[in-house]
């Protein structure tokens, strides 16, 4: 995807909740790397970070649902603040 910006506006504009990106070295020498994007989320900044982790080997990914807005640590289970893929349909 070169513009995730339409895709993540889509689907998290509007959320309350903090957007977790995880960037995970496929070798696994490199530990977890996250990143939280929270109201007003800065779509341009989340996008670039992913794009910089990519160029250094990383496999980027976004949780489907959002996390407490003061979430500083990896999701779980119970920390699931909004499920997203039950309140929204795509329009693509």
């Amino acid at each position: 995807m070169t513009n995730p910006v339409p895709f993540l506006r889509h689907w998290f504009d509007g959320c309350k909740g903090a957007v977790q990106l995880v960037a995970l070295d496929p070798d696994k020498k490199r530990g977890r790397l996250l990143y939280f994007v929270r109201p007003p989320f800065d779509w341009d900044a989340a996008a670039a970070w992913a794009r910089e982790q990519s160029e250094a080997g990383f496999n980027v990914y976004f949780a489907a649902c959002t996390q407490p807005p003061d979430a500083t640590t990896d999701r779980t289970d119970a920390s699931a603040y909004e499920y997203l893929a039950s309140s929204r349909t795509s329009t693509t």
